[in-house]
Parts: structure tokens; sequence; C-alpha cells
């Protein structure tokens, strides 16, 4: 290889001169080009990157149905509710007279009757009444069922059944009457409860509650009576 002093030397000086400058225009013209094209570059790519973001194409066809999900499994049987009142009827609260039974110059009793066109054969077999007095008023009520205890009221009222009515027999007069504030007293009403007829209710907790049928409030729950 040609040492650099010969290669400057083999040819003319203005020769050279020449060369020099035009291979520096040259490089400056790539550099002014390259200085050029890379920010024209990254202008492109980002006008390309922020169009592929920005444009959206048109909305697509909908896509077919999609096959029915399998039947869910069948729930749980629920509770069962409680023992309807359907069959029970009661009256309403009726006034009854009683009529001394006189035997010589004596009273040996007093009578009342109860007309209850309901009260059948199959009652009086299979199925029970209730008989009950309210000793106060519709207002202020004190109510008790049938047969009256003689130690605890003094006076004795024992019902008795018989298709059709009821005969009430008392120690002395237990008739109805109204009050000095025209308040009516004394008044009997009845129940009839066909055999087979649950005598219970669904608790509000899930077990049945027996109905105490001497208890006038449980039986006025039961049946939704309000007075």
């Amino acid at each position: 290889m040609k040492p650099v002093s010969v290669l400057l030397t083999s040819k003319p000086l203005s020769y050279h001169i020449n060369f020099f400058i035009q291979t520096n225009h040259l490089n400056r013209t790539c550099m002014k080009f390259k200085s050029a094209t890379i920010p024209c570059t990254l202008f492109v790519i980002l006008s390309l990157l922020l169009t592929a973001c920005t444009k959206e194409g048109a909305t697509g066809p909908a896509g077919a149905t999609g096959p029915q999900g399998a039947t869910g499994a069948t729930g749980a049987t629920g509770a069962t509710g409680p023992a309807g009142s359907v069959n029970v009827f009661y009256s309403d609260w009726t006034d009854v007279t009683f009529t001394a039974q006189v035997e010589g110059t004596d009273t040996s009793s007093w009578i009342g009757q109860i007309s209850a066109p309901r009260l059948a054969d199959s009652i009086l077999a299979k199925g029970e009444v209730k008989v009950y007095l309210n000793l106060g008023t519709a207002a202020e009520p004190a109510i008790v069922p049938l047969p009256l205890d003689a130690l605890a009221f003094g006076l004795i009222v024992t019902p008795v059944f018989q298709v059709g009515g009821i005969t009430l027999l008392a120690s002395d007069d237990a008739s109805s009457y109204t009050t000095t504030s025209n308040e009516k007293s004394w008044q009997y009403r009845y129940i009839i409860i066909p055999g087979g007829t649950s005598a219970s209710t669904q608790g509000s907790a899930g077990p049945k509650i027996k109905i105490n049928w001497n208890n006038y409030n449980d039986v006025k729950t039961y049946l939704g009576l309000k007075n």
C-alpha cells in the first residue's frame, strides 16, 4: 500500500483540493439529508400510530345466538302451611234468655236454648262443640268457656248438645241483659269443630302449636275473629 504522502503527491494539488471540496460538500449534503430524514421518519411513524389508535373500523355483523343453557335444578319443597279453619263454624254473639224450672215452690234450675242448625249427628259423633260466655261487654270483654265452675263463679252453667241446638243448664239466672250504658252483656257464642279438623296451627318458628279451645284468645287468633 502506498503511503499517504505518495497518494497525495501522485496527482496535481488542484485535483486534491477539488476532490476535498467535493467530498466535503457531499458530506454536508448527506448530513443535511440525514438530519431532515430522521424527523420526517419519526413524524410519519407517529402519524401512523395515532391513526391506528384513533380510527375505528365499521361495526361487524352480530354474532349467532348461542345455545340455550341447561335447566337449573329443582328447588326444595316449601314448608307446609298452617292448617286452615275453613270447616270450623262459629256463631255471632247471641242473647240467651233462661227460664226457671220450678218444682213445687222451689226453683230447681234454669234452662236456656241456643239454636244451632249446623250441629248434626256427625258433629256429635266425631266432632266437638265449644260454647263461650262473655261476662263483660263487646267494648270490655271477659270471655270464659263453658261449663262454668261454681267454685270460681258461684254459678254453674253447663251446655248440653243435641242435633240442631244447645241447651244451657244453669244453677241461677244466666240470661243476657243490657247494661245502663246500653251495652249487651252475658252473651253466648258457640263454635262447631268437625271431626278430623286439625286442632293445631303453625308457629312462627316452624313447629305446630296446639290450639287450646278453652283459651278464647287462642281461638280468636286461630279463627281470625274480631270480637
